[in-house]
């Protein structure tokens, strides 16, 4: 899987008022969630790194040597999972250096002083892409990360971002959008928990293929000195057409859990054509596997997935967003991405 609006005054939830009467059909709402304001949900969240003063946001400074934070982190959309984490990278200009940001929840009466600079339980720095663009920054990783409370209500909220410098110099201030999901009270969601496992792949081209069957590349070579070689031209004398590499999946899965967390697990093996002889022919062996923490909710109105990676683990490139179609039938699931990669589960 690959790669997502107003808290001025309250994020709000609709509270049934119900008689004796009607408490057997219309019982009351489960009491997951509450309304926050922008200052109470400041008060609430933890920034990593980071510390809250009262204030408004710091004015920027009107000086050449002042950092320029992009105006690019505003184009994407952030999504958070109530209880986990809202994660934005923080993109600035080439040659701006930064040591750490502001950033205010908009309306709110304080705002968080993020430092960069602080250890970040492991966390390095990165010069790596992010959403197709680069992040800049000498000090452990230029995100901004807030955990936000496990009761707040879904909703869009607007964030104020600035970054300063080691010499104090703060930028011009780019407000950036971000959602918060409440899986936990969501209907919608519950109908998606579970363990599922990977049952078959379409890779965009209308095919289904089984993932727990061998598949295989072929490519020619011819024997150099006693040893086997690429050959580009597979006309040249002696070529032969040999299985160049060969793989499958062991096992896949997802677990959806009705907290909002998930984890994602694979085991694959691959096997490659060991070129050392001409005489015997033999492959070298491969395991890949592993598992990523998440976290996830699901809209049953649009019919969406949103998968987030939200447990940065070594640097930020390990964050992403994945907004995925979601098709549910006959006990199957289907996930199909943005670019027509789709995935089929079966509830285990």
């Amino acid at each position: 899987m690959k790669k997502l609006i107003l808290i001025g005054a309250a994020l709000t939830l609709t509270i049934f008022a119900c008689s004796k009467k009607d408490d057997n059909s219309n019982p009351p709402p489960d009491p997951i969630t509450k309304p926050y304001n922008a200052s109470s949900l400041t008060a609430a969240s933890v920034a990593s790194r980071g510390t809250i003063v009262k204030g408004a946001l710091p004015a920027a400074s009107a000086t050449a040597d002042a950092p320029v934070l992009s105006a690019t982190i505003a184009a994407d959309t952030y999504s958070a999972v109530a209880g986990r984490y809202l994660v934005i990278p923080v993109p600035v200009e080439q040659g701006s250096i930064v040591k750490g940001a502001y950033v205010q929840f908009e309306g709110a009466d304080a705002y968080f002083n993020i430092d960069f600079s602080k250890p970040a339980g492991g966390r390095i720095a990165n010069q790596r892409s992010i959403f197709g663009r680069d992040i800049y920054g000498n000090f452990n990783d230029s995100a901004v990360i807030i955990k936000v409370p496990a009761d707040v209500s879904n909703g869009v909220v607007k964030l104020l971002i600035s970054v300063y410098n080691a010499a104090g110099k703060i930028s011009k201030s780019v407000t950036v959008s971000a959602n918060l999901f409440n899986t936990a009270a969501s209907t919608d969601s519950k109908a998606l928990s579970g363990k599922w496992k990977m049952s078959r792949l379409n890779e965009a081209d209308g095919k289904w293929i089984n993932p727990y069957v061998a598949d295989s590349s072929r490519s020619f070579y011819v024997c150099n000195n006693g040893t086997l070689a690429f050959a580009s031209d597979p006309t040249a004398p002696g070529a032969v057409n040999l299985v160049q590499s060969y793989w499958k999946t062991i096992e896949e899965y997802m677990e959806l859990n009705a907290n909002g967390s998930a984890k994602s697990v694979y085991f694959d093996s691959s096997y490659q054509l060991n070129l050392s002889s001409c005489n015997s022919r033999s492959y070298n062996g491969y395991a890949d596997r592993g598992s990523e923490d998440l976290s996830w909710y699901y809209d049953g109105t649009a019919k969406k997935i949103y998968i987030i990676s939200d447990i940065i683990k070594q640097s930020t490139k390990d964050f992403y967003l994945v907004i995925a179609d979601v098709k549910l039938e006959n006990g199957k699931l289907i996930v199909t991405e943005e670019d027509g990669y789709a995935t089929e589960y079966t509830k285990e």
